[in-house]
């Protein structure tokens, strides 16, 4: 998913979607180097979903564990 960043305010940047939505982001998540016209993508990162994943079961069966 894309977005272009349409504006940058104080604390935060406002972006237009594909389907031109507009939303608005918080600032520290905003690249640094981020200026108007910049094209941001948003991916699904399936390694550390995994990651995730095997650390919450660890931590499951460590409360069972006790």
């Amino acid at each position: 998913m894309n977005f272009i960043i349409e504006q940058i305010k104080e604390h935060y940047a406002i972006a237009s979607l594909e389907n031109r939505d507009k939303v608005n982001i918080p600032k520290q998540l905003v690249p640094p180097g981020a200026v108007e016209g910049t094209v941001l993508t948003i991916n699904i990162n399936l390694d550390e979903t995994e990651k995730q994943k095997a650390g919450i079961s660890r931590l499951i069966k460590d409360l069972w564990k006790e």
